[in-house]
């Protein structure tokens, strides 16, 4: 993809949009930025300033986009916004950020998606190639942009990239791929975990939910391969349109193996890599930030810190895996998610549910019927809560499965904020006479 010269314009000024700005600054490229807020960061501002950037402010107007020779779409915009439309009728492809960068990336990539898993399988994809030997990058969903791995790594082996439905979405068809001249995100391996409601909010239903997940196969090749979660070999007949090499994890008859270490001995196996570095990878691994994140012990009360908790099914491992009478906080902006199919997982493992933020009033409704369930309008009211209701040997668990957007930029800030939270009590002192503080 040559982009010298060219005018690109991307959509979003955060994490993903200015670093896809920056690599194509780095291949030539003019740049402009388009953002719904009224104002930058100031360090993005003065970047942009720095480097002649035109920026439009407060939203995307259609001459703005009409001229460009590229529109680079930041995850957090959908597919459907008035600026793809007028993209599309000005005949201008339209890329999401993973499709950008995979332009300039020549390494080989590992693509994991799923409903539900995906920090943890790629974070042990990772670790397992590392341990392996490999120069490795992890990016994606988790974090890091792909744009800025494919800028500031050049000596990679390979790229790990977690992939939500939002980065899959704008895939560019086979047919325009060929009429501009672009690569089509082809990842060496795919991996596809699960398949629960989610983000129904953004998709229209989880039919096209479930096609943007698809998307992570649909230019793969004889060469590639596809690792597949054993459970979703009969929805609907996509199995059977992956031209790629086809593999199943979580499969019945290793149940006693769980359904990670299966898919990390399957990417071995894709590897050649040996089976003492897949033991020593799910020995050492302490898990991720946010997701059943033990906290602290503060008066005989422990806390732990499952902000990544987004979905229904996070919630209900999060509940079959915590130990002691729950005290539950969940909440925040609503996916439009079924909270009624958790009812009987919150009733069996938790002594009291406080629902906060925006979804609060329908999960009360969802759970009604709870002996002790009550609701706070923010995160810190119910924690306040929760701390009264607790006693010696619970465990406060959040463990949201809503977004984090009515109160929070993202849920790295909602599970940094609960940690403070608990810092904060522990720093006051502990109940007087407990024996666990």
């Amino acid at each position: 993809m040559n982009i010298q010269n060219k005018t690109i314009t991307i959509i979003g000024a955060q994490k993903s949009g200015i670093a896809a700005a920056k690599l194509a600054l780095f291949h030539g490229a003019k740049v402009k930025i388009s953002d719904a807020k009224d104002e930058l960061s100031h360090e993005i501002a003065d970047w942009a300033q720095a480097h002649n950037l035109v920026v439009e402010l407060g939203g995307q107007t259609e001459d703005f986009i009409r001229q460009s020779d590229y529109v680079v779409l930041s995850p957090g915009v959908p597919f459907s916004a008035p600026a793809v439309k007028w993209a599309r009728q000005a005949d201008i492809p339209v890329l999401g950020e993973i499709e950008f960068a995979f332009q300039f990336c020549p390494k080989p990539v590992i693509g994991v998606t799923g409903s539900n898993g995906k920090t943890t399988v790629s974070t042990l994809i990772y670790d397992l190639l590392k341990r392996a030997g490999y120069k490795a990058g992890l990016c994606g969903n988790i974090g890091t942009p792909f744009s800025q791995v494919v800028l500031d790594e050049n000596d990679l082996d390979c790229v790990v990239i977690e992939l939500s439905s939002f980065q899959l979405e704008s895939m560019v068809s086979k047919d325009d791929q060929k009429r501009f001249a672009l690569k089509g995100f082809k990842p060496a391996v795919a991996v596809l975990l699960n398949l629960n409601q989610n983000h129904l909010d953004r998709h229209r239903d989880m039919v096209e939910y479930f096609e943007a997940k698809l998307n992570i196969f649909a230019n793969q090749t004889p060469d590639d391969h596809a690792l597949i979660n054993y459970d979703l070999r009969h929805k609907g007949s996509f199995v059977d349109e992956i031209v790629s090499g086809v593999h199943f994890f979580n499969i019945p008859e290793d149940v006693q193996i769980n359904p990670n270490a299966q898919a990390i001995s399957a990417i071995a196996n894709m590897f050649n890599i040996d089976k003492q570095h897949v033991m020593a990878t799910l020995q050492n691994f302490k898990g991720v930030e946010h997701r059943l994140e033990y906290v602290a012990v503060v008066g005989g009360i422990r806390f732990v810190n499952d902000s990544k908790s987004t979905t229904i099914e996070s919630g209900r491992w999060a509940l079959k895996n915590t130990e002691g009478p729950v005290v539950l906080l969940c909440g925040g902006k609503d996916k439009n998610l079924d909270f009624t199919v958790i009812a009987g997982d919150v009733a069996k493992y938790t002594k009291a549910v406080i629902a906060y933020g925006q979804a609060r009033k329908k999960i009360i409704k969802a759970f009604e019927g709870h002996p002790d369930i009550s609701h706070a309008a923010t995160l810190k009211e119910a924690f306040d809560q929760a701390v009264e209701k607790a006693e010696d040997l619970d465990c406060i668990l959040l463990s949201p499965m809503c977004a984090s957007f009515d109160e929070f930029s993202n849920f790295e800030e909602r599970g940094a904020y609960f940690k403070e939270l608990v810092r904060e009590r522990k720093n006051q002192g502990t109940k007087e006479g407990s024996a666990y503080a």
